[in-house]
């Protein structure tokens, strides 16, 4: 499919500005075309040229624009799923992680080795020291999340909310930025 249908078919489904890709190529038609006429070319004083570049330039301003407004709305809506992660205790800020090394590493309860092939209680791990997998799981663990609670529901909404909205954000970039690429070729 050519370009234009393309663009044509992602403009109409959305509300979104795109780049003027069919104006553009007009111009670039009538600026040639004058060229051909007079025999020179002069980008200062044709005025296809003119508008040529005001139009690009707006059509790239109202594409950044749309860009950067949508991509800081994800942003915060990643930014706060993830502090909800953080406080149901599904993901680990950097303090968790280094509290729960300094235990495992010593700093801790460290499970005693095994006496004489009998190990004692907390000590279920493979020898060495080495903290049993349980005492790995309660440093953790801070939430249990075996049946998902309300909050967790929630989080899972705001992020299958983000995942198109980021896809289409994606698409969006894509189709724009192929515009712009072969208009200016041209």
């Amino acid at each position: 499919m050519r370009f234009g249908k393309t663009l044509a078919l992602h403009a109409t489904s959305s509300s979104h500005p795109y780049v003027s890709y069919k104006q553009l190529k007009r111009l670039i038609k009538l600026s040639v075309e004058e060229a051909s006429k007079t025999g020179t070319f002069d980008g200062d004083t044709n005025p296809a040229v003119a508008e040529f570049t005001r139009i690009l330039q707006s059509d790239l301003t109202n594409v950044v624009g749309l860009i950067a407004t949508r991509l800081a709305a994800l942003e915060s809506l990643l930014a706060e799923a993830q502090l909800t992660a953080i406080l149901l205790g599904l993901i680990y800020t950097p303090g968790q992680l280094d509290r729960a090394r300094n235990k495992l590493l010593g700093r801790g309860p460290v499970p005693s080795p095994a006496v004489n092939g009998t190990r004692t209680a907390g000590s279920s791990s493979g020898g060495k020291g080495r903290p049993s997998r349980d005492t790995i799981v309660g440093i953790l663990s801070s939430a249990s999340v075996d049946s998902p609670s309300p909050a967790v529901s929630d989080l899972v909404m705001k992020m299958n909310k983000a995942i198109p909205a980021l896809n289409d954000l994606m698409a969006y970039t894509e189709v724009n930025l192929a515009g712009f690429r072969k208009i200016t070729k041209k």
